[in-house]
C-alpha cells in the first residue's frame, strides 16, 4: 500500500466510512470501527483492508519520510546521525 503524506489510515469510528459501507448510521453500526484510508486532507475517504499488526508496522516504515510538517512546511527533514 503506497500512499503520499497526505493520506493516512485509521479504524476509529468515523461516520463518513459508516455511511459509506452501510448507507446509514443506525444504532446497529454506531460506533463500529471501520478500516479506512483519509485523503486530501480529510476532504475524501475510501474503504480498506483490515491491516494487521506487521502490515501496519510495514506501513509506518514505507511512509515515515512521506511524512508533512504539522505546520505546512513540506516534507519533513529527519536528521541522519554522525553527518
Amino acid at each position: 500500500m503506497d500512499r503520499t503524506a497526505s493520506e493516512y489510515i485509521d479504524n476509529a469510528p468515523d461516520p463518513r466510512a459508516i455511511r459509506m459501507k452501510y448507507g446509514t448510521i443506525g444504532r446497529d453500526h454506531t460506533g463500529e470501527q471501520i478500516p479506512h484510508l483519509h485523503l486530501e486532507n480529510k476532504k475524501r475517504i475510501e474503504l480498506t483492508q483490515e491491516l494487521s499488526f506487521f502490515d501496519f508496522v510495514q506501513w509506518v516504515k514505507k511512509n515515515l519520510s512521506k511524512t508533512i510538517d504539522p505546520c505546512g512546511g513540506g516534507p519533513a527533514v529527519f536528521p541522519t546521525r554522525g553527518r
